[in-house]
């Protein structure tokens, strides 16, 4: 396999829940992505820690800038409809190495990766953590984010 190196410049999600990414991204009032609180509630009651977590993947997947403002692509996917943002949403994750790797694996050879294989992964495509427990828990991000598009991709074909 060609080595792909993942951009590490914003570091890897932990934010398990895509449909809280999409919450962040429809915001209605867009001055609110700065408000802690406000997005704590929206978000479904989760710490100051966690509407971190969900920031900082939103700027990963290059939704929101550092300043917590929309990026162009932020932008472009507020004014879609829901069904062309998931479609965008699939498109942006499946951009990421190991997301469109694993991604497809599963979708071509009809099996899921276990957590250990997404790891191992993980590795190849040289995200790199201080232990093997961060490895283990975004591993988890890396699933529910790969579980997400199989629901769009269902729900999308009218199966």
């Amino acid at each position: 396999m060609e080595k792909i190196t993942e951009d590490t410049r914003t570091p890897f999600p932990q934010a398990d829940d895509f449909e809280k990414i999409v919450r962040i991204v429809n915001i209605n009032k867009v001055e609110k992505l700065k408000d802690k609180m406000y997005l704590s509630i929206l978000l479904g009651n989760i710490t100051e820690r966690q509407v971190m977590y969900y920031m900082s993947a939103c700027v990963y997947l290059g939704l929101i800038d550092d300043d917590k403002n929309f990026t162009e692509l932020g932008k472009e996917l507020r004014s879609e409809n829901i069904v062309n943002q998931e479609v965008l949403f699939c498109h942006i994750i499946t951009e990421k190495p190991v997301f469109r790797y694993i991604y497809f694996f599963e979708k071509y050879l009809g099996s899921e990766l276990e957590k250990d294989e997404i790891i191992s992964l993980m590795k190849k495509f040289e995200i790199v953590f201080d232990s093997e427990e961060i490895y283990k828990r975004r591993s988890s991000t890396v699933r529910k984010w790969i579980n997400w598009i199989k629901r769009c991709s269902i729900n999308s074909s009218g199966n």
